[in-house]
């Protein structure tokens, strides 16, 4: 690969000696968005640096980040890395135990939170001694927390407003930090999804980063004429290298919205020609479009029955469905449009599988997602489809700069952005990569026409009764392809398998409408025989391809999942674990403490 800057800061540096001037961020603030260009970043990132410093952070000290996706976080984020000191990104939405757990295996000494809220979760957990060796944490909202005189807490205002006083009139500051930035220093310590048990440690050094960044930006293009929006939390694992350095680096503009929550209207407002995305949200997309579809009138509403026949045809005779010009201006325009993806190049999502009708159900509107293979180990992206096509059953090749090989059934990755060791729980180094480079990720993989197909985890095959094996994950995404469905885990139970379904309440209130069945809020539909038999039957379609299951329960859940209570990863992946756990009672329903996971509220049935 072209470029062997040490570190994604250099890159950064590269930027502002060409266009110092142009627009690097847009943050939304009080409504407005206000940008900032690449050397008021760079500015920014020394008088920080300079001010951790100051403050006695320095090489190897781990600072953990609890905060919104905000452009303090980012600039924090590099100044960090300008002084050697890895950063620990955690949700700000994540249980309270679990942030402790974080902050104890990363060996944690700084914590940076954004308010008074997240000051009152960390604060009791650092002076419990459940938060490890956490000895200082920074605030950055001052409000409500000014007040509370611990020494343990200092503002995040003072830190920057010292290092700018350290740097008023050094135009060199930035090169001074660069000049001591090691590529084999740890940047980053990201913590896997833990879906399928705790969360691990992975440590990326500034080589790693650089590495996926660059790979990023080839893979996709990326150049100054893209508006890229930030739409996956900051401490997802893979956002800095898929997302964040990406669009820093390559010119482009990126977007931060002042929430998740009101991230769909930042997508209008920006029309982002790049995004990355969660399957879940996709999934959600997709639901509310069928929704609308089905409630059009009109000449909208003959083209939208028409259109949706169209596109079951096709599915069934295993054909793509390309939007006509009628369709493509009533309807594919019309809807990508108001959802801000009207001007989108690339689409990519990562996290978990997509089922292929919903890869087709997009492409007949006229836009193409990519569905990616991200790795914690790599930071970033591993494959994606790169070319002007897009199969609906494979991940495409290796990014630039990675390579692949399938040993038995299990795919391998080797390249200099894949993380050459993980944190040991006793705060050693375990090794990740074999003696030539190879990093085993556990899944489990073919060659299809050239791309490579990732079929689920190793241990997650089960046979069928055609004899051959299929992954849990496969049904799954079978399941989830139905519009009454928005998440389906199947769970070991012994010999036998446990189906948890999520309901998808909005396809199932319109049902219920035009069915007339009478119902108050989504969860109350699960009080009615006749939805519940509806979802049952949704799930028995969907398995017919895959033979005699042994599936001996099917829980329905009356509560969504959440990364609140831990049944969802900061990047909506289910955490297998958290649900299975949960102690369903067939024929009831629990209806008290359903605050933590281990008493979700849900349907049993035989």
């Amino acid at each position: 690969m072209a470029g062997t800057a040490p570190s994604v800061l250099h890159l950064l540096a590269e930027r502002a000696a060409s266009a110092p001037d142009a627009d690097a961020l847009l943050v939304k603030r009080y409504g407005r968005w206000e940008p900032l260009s690449i050397a008021t970043v760079l500015r920014r990132v020394a008088a920080l640096a300079h001010g951790f410093a100051e403050a006695g952070v320095g090489p190897g000290t781990v600072v953990a980040l609890v905060m919104r996706p905000h452009a303090q976080r980012i600039l924090t984020d590099l100044a960090l890395q300008a002084i050697g000191a890895p950063v620990v990104g955690i949700p700000t939405g994540m249980p309270e135990d679990q942030i402790a757990h974080l902050l104890r295996d990363s060996r944690a000494t700084w914590v940076v939170v954004q308010n008074q809220h997240l000051a009152d979760i960390v604060l009791p957990l650092v002076e419990s001694g459940q938060a490890g060796d956490v000895e200082r944490i920074a605030y950055v909202d001052a409000a409500g927390v000014q007040d509370y005189g611990s020494p343990l807490l200092t503002p995040f205002a003072g830190i920057e407003a010292a290092g700018t006083k350290a740097v008023a009139g050094n135009s060199d500051a930035i090169a001074a930090l660069l000049a001591d930035v090691r590529p084999d220093a740890v940047a980053a310590i990201n913590y896997s999804s833990g879906t399928t048990g705790p969360p691990r440690g992975v440590l990326l050094t500034n080589a790693n980063l650089r590495a996926s960044t660059q790979s990023t930006i080839q893979a996709l293009g990326l150049a100054e004429t893209d508006r890229v929006l930030s739409f996956r939390p900051l401490s997802d694992p893979v956002e800095r290298g898929a997302t964040i350095f990406p669009a820093l680096t390559s010119g482009a503009l990126l977007a931060l919205p002042e929430s998740r929550a009101s991230a769909q209207t930042a997508m209008w407002e920006i029309a982002p020609t790049y995004i990355h995305l969660t399957p879940r949200y996709i999934k959600s997309i997709a639901t509310g479009i069928r929704v609308r579809m089905q409630g059009s009138r009109g000449l909208k509403r003959r083209v939208s029955r028409w259109w949706v026949k169209r596109f079951q045809e096709a599915l069934e005779a295993d054909q793509d469905v390309s939007p006509t010009a009628l369709s493509r201006r009533v309807i594919g325009f019309p809807v990508l449009e108001k959802l801000g993806l009207d001007a989108a190049r690339h689409v990519v999502v990562s996290g978990s599988r997509i089922p292929t009708e919903g890869l087709a159900f997009f492409a007949a509107l006229g836009l193409t997602v990519r569905p990616a293979y991200s790795l914690t180990e790599v930071g970033g992206f591993a494959l994606l489809p790169q070319g002007a096509t897009v199969r609906r059953n494979t991940l495409g090749t290796a990014v630039p700069g990675l390579e692949t090989r399938i040993d038995g059934r299990q795919l391998l990755i080797r390249g200099e952005a894949v993380a050459a060791h993980a944190l040991e729980s006793d705060g050693g180094r375990a090794a990740l990569l074999d003696q030539d480079g190879w990093l085993a990720t556990g899944d489990v993989a073919m060659e299809v026409d050239g791309e490579i197909a990732v079929r689920g985890r190793l241990g997650d095959m089960i046979g069928v009764h055609s004899g051959e094996g299929v992954n849990l994950m496969e049904i799954e995404a079978s399941l989830t392809a139905s519009p009454y469905i928005r998440e389906a885990i199947l769970t070991p139970d012994g010999d036998d398998l446990i189906l948890t379904l999520e309901p998808e309440g909005r396809s199932l209130g319109r049902w219920a409408t035009r069915n007339g069945v009478e119902y108050t809020t989504e969860r109350s539909l699960l009080d009615d025989e006749r939805i519940i038999s509806l979802l049952h039957r949704a799930a028995d379609t969907a398995l017919e391809s895959f033979g005699s299951l042994p599936i001996t329960r099917t829980h329905i859940l009356t509560l969504p999942l959440a990364v609140a209570d831990g049944t969802l990863t900061l990047n909506d992946k289910v955490r297998r674990n958290h649900v299975r756990e949960a102690p369903f009672k067939a024929g009831t329903r629990d209806s008290v403490e359903t605050d933590t996971p281990q008493t979700r509220e849900s349907t049993g049935a035989k």
